[in-house]
């Protein structure tokens, strides 16, 4: 049984628990970091 939900919703997004089963976290950095292809895009709704 886990605490938290699986799966958040709101009005515009979508959260999902990102973990190491489900991303490399390698792979999540390469695409997240600065500097990175389409960052903007990736980050556009984080404040």
């Amino acid at each position: 049984m886990t605490v938290f939900s699986e799966t958040l919703e709101s009005e515009r997004l979508r959260f999902e628990i990102a973990d190491q089963e489900q991303i490399d976290p390698l792979e999540l950095y390469k695409r997240a970091r600065s500097g990175a292809p389409d960052i903007e895009k990736v980050t556009e709704f984080v404040t």
